[in-house]
């Protein structure tokens, strides 16, 4: 049992935490000149009435500079003289100093003849190059980059920095089964149902106005009624496609059958575009609220900016803008992301049919404070797809959960604002976060709206997606404000709808399965039973590790032989690579063997 003296009663807590934060003179003058800065930084980030966002001209220049300058000298006064300032909020000031005068030496660098818009220069900054041809690599890449690649290389202090790289990804789903569409709509059969079939997608929310609330969805959400009835996710077959325009468009089609009319090569192509980017489209643009051509691969480093700001650097896969030069001396922009710790439970490995449900019981704790913390990192950012995949697991060797690390965090950072305490998607809603570690508590309560902005800027999100944000702060920011004072003298367990502050080094004494929560409706209003916090997520994996890693060995060995008959069938490298065109028709008939693979691996299709 642990020592009486070293825990710390509910009131005690409530007392300590509850104080107001001892801000000194200097740090004042801090945040106002943080204040200042971000307010110009607003006006050059905003597009005007015609769409323009303002170039740097040599004027602006100056001004930032000398309202960096300000700001510098601020933050070194209120650290020489802290006073009695939290370590919390003097760790959020060094970092904040630190990224102050990034912010200002690239502002010194820019020549105002380039002709730039601020927030160029400011992704600029966040984006190191690395030469793909540098003897520095220490994994080739080979060709030209375009989708995700494995990447290892030597950091500046000679330190192996392994990882992927994934580039340049923008928010195109909708555009993308627009296009495909239109390109279907070229093989139907007759001019009418060509027509029809155009027509069929400017009409969906019309046809549907008295069904759905259109606040809530957009057209690329109620396509889901091509899909088959009940799947889930939803997926689109050839006949649930045909079968939604026989049921709403009958009356067009004169008499003649989808069949005859449309065609079964333009049902194909479109139940194909549906299923690449549905899902997609649904999560980015529904859910998440993400502006179509966004670049969403630079969320996952923007998450990474706040994680570092609150002092969670290791809770997610660290993630950074980068510009790589490949094998053929093309310049690729994308996000590298550092290898992720533990098991990934979308990928086991044999070890996880030894894990089970009591991975999660007689820990040191520090795995559920990193799960306490990715809810708080998730929420305030808006990561609306953390499921159950999307987080690495690591044990120690006695088989005990020792940490937890989010992946993959593209889903993030739209304008997105839950109500009522209320999830949505993946996103845990402050009513099911149960927990907050103490140290997170102390980092996030006296954070400002201006901090946040200020760690968040030069990752290509718009100021709607920086205010949108700021309000997911101060909503749990309240919470946790509210909740101190209702546990101050209430038993140490956690309830539904409230918000427990638990001491860092107390972890250990909570029950996995008092900090799980589940929902019994989707945000659709229908029934479920499905977790709806992290803890749930992380029981659930513990309890299907053994089941799901023989699953997924089933299907490695289905696709080995697949991929063998397909090999055989395509003949991939027969071609003799000194015999001219040999080594074009080779890499075809990889990229044949790829697409094949995945037509016959993708759950999507």
């Amino acid at each position: 049992m642990a020592d009486p003296n070293e825990l710390k009663t509910f009131q005690d807590l409530y007392e300590e935490l509850s104080k107001p934060a001892q801000q000194t003179p200097e740090y004042a003058e801090f945040l106002q000149k943080l204040n200042s800065v971000n307010t110009k930084m607003s006006a050059m980030y905003t597009p005007d009435h015609y769409n323009r966002i303002p170039l740097v001209t040599e004027a602006d220049k100056e001004e930032l500079l000398n309202l960096h300058e300000e700001l510098g000298v601020a933050a070194e006064k209120a650290l020489k003289n802290p006073g009695g300032m939290e370590n919390a909020t003097l760790d959020t000031l060094k970092k904040l100093n630190g990224l102050n005068n990034a912010y200002r030496n690239a502002m010194r660098n820019y020549i105002p003849s380039e002709k730039k818009a601020l927030h160029t220069i400011h992704e600029e900054m966040r984006t190191p190059v690395i030469d793909t041809r540098d003897t520095q690599l220490k994994a080739q890449i080979g060709g030209t980059v375009s989708k995700r690649q494995p990447l290892t290389f030597l950091d500046p202090k000679g330190n192996t920095i392994s990882g992927v790289f994934i580039p340049e990804k923008r928010e195109t789903g909708l555009e993308d089964i627009v296009a495909a569409v239109n390109k279907a709509s070229q093989t139907a059969k007759t001019k009418n149902g060509k027509r029809v079939f155009l027509n069929m997608m400017d009409h969906f929310k019309d046809l549907h106005a008295e069904e759905e609330d259109k606040s809530l969805y957009r057209d690329v959400e109620l396509m889901v009624r091509m899909a088959v009835p009940g799947s889930n996710p939803p997926k689109f077959t050839p006949e649930s496609v045909a079968s939604y325009i026989d049921h709403y468009f009958d009356g067009e089609l004169r008499g003649g059958s989808v069949q005859n009319e449309i065609g079964a090569q333009t049902i194909s192509d479109l139940t194909e575009a549906l299923n690449s980017n549905y899902h997609r489209a649904t999560i980015n643009l529904g859910d998440a609220k993400i502006e179509p051509g966004s670049r969403i691969d630079t969320r996952n480093a923007a998450m990474s900016s706040v994680a570092e700001l609150l002092g969670v650097p290791n809770v997610i896969a660290r993630s950074k803008p980068m510009q790589i030069i490949d094998a053929n001396g093309n310049k690729v922009n994308g996000t590298f992301m550092t290898e992720a710790e533990g098991m990934d439970p979308g990928n086991l490995p044999p070890e996880a049919e030894k894990i089970g449900v009591s991975a999660g019981s007689g820990t040191d704790g520090k795995a559920f404070k990193d799960i306490a913390d990715l809810q708080v990192l998730d929420y305030i950012c808006g990561n609306i797809d953390r499921h159950a995949n999307n987080f690495f697991m690591k044990f120690n060797k006695k088989g005990k959960l020792e940490h937890i690390q989010g992946i993959d965090n593209d889903c993030s950072c739209g304008e997105r604002i839950p109500e009522k305490g209320e999830g949505f998607n993946r996103l845990v809603g402050l009513k099911d976060l149960r927990v907050m570690s103490e140290s997170m508590y102390n980092k996030i309560k006296d954070l400002t709206p201006a901090q946040l902005r200020f760690s968040l800027r030069g990752y290509g999100l718009s100021e709607k997606e920086l205010n949108a944000a700021c309000t997911r702060m101060k909503q749990i920011q309240a919470m946790a404000k509210r909740d101190i004072k209702y546990y101050a003298d209430k038993e140490k367990k956690p309830k539904a709808g409230r918000l427990l502050i638990v001491p860092d080094n107390q972890f250990k004494k909570m029950r996995l399965e008092d900090m799980a929560s589940y929902k019994t409706f989707n945000y659709r209003g229908q029934p479920v039973r499905m977790e709806s916090n992290l803890f749930a997520m992380v029981k659930g994996n513990l309890t299907e590790f053994k089941d799901m890693y023989r699953r997924q060995e089933a299907e490695r060995v289905a696709e080995n032989k697949a991929r063998e008959t397909l090999k055989s069938e395509i003949a991939i490298g027969s071609d003799n690579r000194a015999n001219p065109g040999a080594i074009e028709k080779n890499a075809e008939q990889a990229e044949k063997l790829s697409k094949e693979m995945d037509k016959r691996t993708n759950p999507w299709k």
